[in-house]
């Protein structure tokens, strides 16, 4: 209602009736010119649908200016770390320019603001403040000041005069800036928990709250215990659906994580929509949504493929654009981490132990003490082992989450499961005539790289890797104990396994196997996978030779695949003699070209006028981009970077012709 301010007419009335009573009072007076419809956002209150109209009212506000100032200057001096690095513009635009701050909610919940009205009781009864409010800890402080300061003891005692709280409460973020410390025994800066606890290390929180919660927690924590509250803050990117937009209830796009993880069906997520509170179009805009992404729904992905997923993501920067297939990947990870351990604990007898490894170590390497193996394989396995242990823990020395999650998944599946597991087939193979000290090795190789391979993975993936870790301890004949309490390998105990030797090696003997394999699946599809070919490796580099020699039976080994056996046979051959015709050809490198024997399996006509054919389509192409750039107008206007991307194509052209080429010489007889 009106109250007497507004005139003798309108006092008492509803503010409603009064817009159209002093309508009709302007009319009255003829000082009325007319209406218009004025556009204008108009609040609604979501539960009674009353008009929200804002109302002045008295509010507390904190001056910021110093206190931004040194909030400011700790990220300036290097006191305070804000990760990623680009966060810090944001930092630096909100402090810089910072306001006042209203710290004063109308609300029923919150911190009660700690403020007391001295009020006096008139004749009538009612209550009338006199005087400033007073600020203090707590009510017996505020009657106190009352006392001390406003000699109002008396009339306190005679009940003339009360003490009333400010009904406002402060503001969440005020509330939530003094959690650093409030929850340590602050104000008693001597207490236990407050020495040993503030201030902590690093703050992880989303973006989004940079200027709300955590410049607000250094600014109270600076002004109120004059420390910074911690010393780093990562900020982590926003997950948004896979086309980057918020995700929104009034978009229906939400993508509630246990649905990952459980998996639920598209009908079972359309009635989600249904029982929402949305408008019908947006309903039936959200379930076509819905439809298009996620044809039958969400499959179960478990929380370790969603927990690894959203690890992977963090180099995204401000935003995520989460993709359900992209977590269903990080469950046939998990997956293949699962039968890839239980296929390697099959490779161990009954009574295994872990044992003492046979191995010489040269105590004057370059580069530190180096072990070194009979098996290269198992010493590229334990080099690469070591190699991931280090780089994991760098980055996450940095906080580079995401390039740790892609140095691990490397190595479980490129390295341990793609190839050492292959690899190591033929030495456990019980059919295979091996020494005994040959298998030893390579199982306690195996049991190393099970042991700290999962303890690598586990903060990355908890479940899957606690259940496997409790196998392989129980392999060993260890205790139970939980991988959480293990040591994490972070790569300086597993230094003395690096060996560059060893790498390069290995890495000649996976460049020739890739090629191998990639002429069989090229050349010997269908009906003709299962065919053993004859190979030859003609190599002009005499050590590149004698490793390859050395390592026929890994070579072989790594030269197959699940759908293709071993080849049959796998000869060195020197420069000078050449391979017999009928190969495929495929250059693993410069120095080494790898034939693959199909004459009586392939038609060889057939595959050279498929040659033929797709080399004239490689010349026309390499013809027309040379005639382009040998144009007067591109030489003298064409930009250097067009130039420089033209002239590598061309020499990409030229070689690919080379290479058809020689693999024309080798079928046309």
């Amino acid at each position: 209602s009106m109250n007497a301010d507004a005139g003798q007419r309108f006092a008492g009335h509803k503010r409603f009736d009064v817009r159209f009573e002093v309508l009709a009072a302007l009319k009255e007076a003829g000082l009325f010119r007319g209406e218009a419809d004025n556009p204008m956002r108009l609040g609604i209150c979501s539960r009674t649908g009353d008009v929200i109209e804002p109302l002045l009212k008295p509010q507390w506000w904190v001056k910021c200016g110093g206190m931004a100032k040194r909030a400011a200057d700790a990220v300036r001096g290097g006191e305070l770390k804000v990760m990623p690095k680009f966060h810090e513009a944001t930092w630096f635009r909100w402090l810089d320019n910072i306001q006042d701050w209203c710290v004063s909610r109308q609300l029923w919940w919150g911190h009660r603001i700690p403020a007391w009205y001295p009020e006096r009781k008139a004749a009538d009864g009612s209550w009338e403040r006199e005087g400033d409010p007073i600020v203090a800890r707590s009510e017996a402080a505020a009657r106190e000041e009352a006392v001390s300061a406003r000699g109002l003891g008396a009339a306190l005692e005679s009940g003339a005069v009360r003490l009333t709280q400010d009904e406002d409460v402060l503001d969440t973020w005020f509330s939530s800036g003094l959690f650093p410390f409030s929850c340590v025994g602050w104000p008693d800066q001597d207490a236990p928990d407050f020495k040993a606890w503030h201030p902590t290390t690093l703050l992880e929180t989303g973006h989004d709250i940079l200027f709300f919660w955590v410049a607000r927690m250094v600014m109270c924590s600076l002004a109120l215990t004059d420390k910074l509250p911690f010393t780093e803050v990562y900020l982590h990117a926003m997950v948004r659906d896979k086309h980057g937009r918020k995700m929104s209830k009034s978009l229906g796009n939400v993508i509630d994580p246990l649905e990952v993880i459980r998996g639920i069906k598209l009908a079972d997520l359309h009635a989600k929509l249904d029982a929402g509170n949305l408008d019908p179009k947006e309903i039936a805009k959200a379930k076509e949504d819905q439809t298009k992404d996620f044809k039958t729904g969400i499959p179960e992905c478990g929380s370790d493929a969603l927990r690894f997923c959203l690890l992977a993501y963090t180099q995204q920067g401000r935003d995520v654009n989460l993709d359900i297939l992209r977590i269903l990947g990080y469950r046939q990870f998990c997956n293949k981490l699962w039968q890839a351990t239980r296929f390697a604990l099959g490779k161990f007898p009954p009574g295994f132990s872990q044992e003492p490894l046979d191995t010489a170590v040269d105590l004057v390497c370059p580069g530190g003490p180096t072990a070194s193996l009979d098996s290269l394989a198992d010493a590229w396995i334990l080099d690469r082992l070591h190699r991931a242990c280090a780089a994991v823990d760098a980055h996450l020395r940095k906080y580079e989450i995401a390039s740790a999650v892609h140095a691990i998944y490397s190595w479980w599946y490129d390295d341990f499961c793609a190839t050492y597991l292959e690899a190591s087939k033929p030495t456990l193979d019980p059919d295979r005539a091996v020494p005994e000290r040959a298998r030893r090795a390579t199982r306690q190789v195996l049991y190393a790289c099970l042991h700290t391979g999962l303890r690598l993975l586990h903060p990355f993936m908890p479940f899957v890797t606690e259940e496997l870790y409790q196998r392989v301890l129980l392999l060993a004949g260890k205790p139970h104990a939980s991988v959480m309490l293990a040591d994490y390998p972070d790569g300086r105990a597993s230094a003395v396994w690096q060996s560059d030797a060893v790498a390069a090696r290995m890495e000649l003997v996976r460049t020739v196997a890739a090629s191998i394999r990639g002429v069989r699946s090229e050349y010997l599809r269908g009906d003709k996978e299962r065919f053993a070919p004859e190979v030859f490796v003609q190599c002009n580099d005499p050590a590149a030779a004698k490793t390859l020699q050395d390592e026929a039976v890994l070579l072989g080994a790594l030269a197959k695949s699940s759908s293709q056996p071993p080849p049959a046979s796998i000869a060195v051959l020197p420069p000078s003699v050449p391979p017999p015709k009928g190969c495929a050809l495929s250059a693993a490198s410069p120095d080494i070209n790898v034939y693959v024997l199909l004459a009586g399996v392939v038609d060889l006509d057939q595959e050279a006028a498929r040659l033929d054919k797709e080399l004239s389509k490689v010349a026309a192409f390499h013809d027309k981009l040379l005639k382009t750039t040998q144009m007067q107008n591109y030489v003298d206007k064409a930009p250097e970077k067009k130039k420089q991307d033209d002239a590598a194509k061309l020499a990409e052209y030229r070689a690919s012709m080379a290479s058809i080429e020689r693999a024309l010489s080798q079928f046309k007889q």
